[in-house]
């Protein structure tokens, strides 16, 4: 429940009018508690699954899999992507700081900005449409709350 306060008050305090403000608490402190919070469920997930039924992974499963497997890989996981992603964003689109790698690429025109916007997009919508499903729980989403409540135990033990 921390977690989840933590996201909301750093969403709230993230709106503002300065960019660098705004980034800080939308995507360093939301993304840093949100990531956390996915990095232990899916972990435990994981863990669980291998200890259970490890024949029936596929090989994006096994992929996965490793991309929790130390805080290290996750972390330059996350940070590839969201490099890649914010310098899509820039080349693309913003071309605010990109003339500080001596890069000047042309504007596109509105069409393919349109279509650049679109697909730049789409990371953002499949994390709102996956927010709807990944933290429900039930039958459609076996062993999350196994994992939640794992997480919850392993808190009390700790104090």
């Amino acid at each position: 429940m921390w977690i989840m306060v933590a996201i909301y008050v750093t969403w709230y305090l993230g709106m503002g009018e300065h960019h660098v403000h705004s980034m800080a608490f939308i995507n360093l402190f939301h993304g840093l508690s949100s990531s956390l919070l996915v990095y232990h469920v899916v972990r435990s997930r994981y863990h669980i699954w291998t200890t259970k039924s490890p024949g029936t992974m596929l090989a994006t499963d096994r992929l996965n899999c490793f991309l929790v497997s130390t805080p290290a890989v996750y972390i330059s996981f996350l940070v590839g992507f969201a490099v890649s992603e914010d310098l899509a964003w820039d080349i693309l689109i913003n071309q605010d700081y990109i003339h500080y790698l001596g890069l000047y690429p042309r504007p596109l025109s509105n069409w393919r900005r349109g279509v650049a916007v679109s697909l730049l997009m789409l990371p953002q919508l499949a994390h709102y449409f996956l927010d709807a499903f990944i933290w429900k729980m039930g039958p459609q989403n076996p062993g999350l709350r196994e994992a939640v409540m794992a997480m919850g135990k392993s808190d009390k033990s700790k104090s």
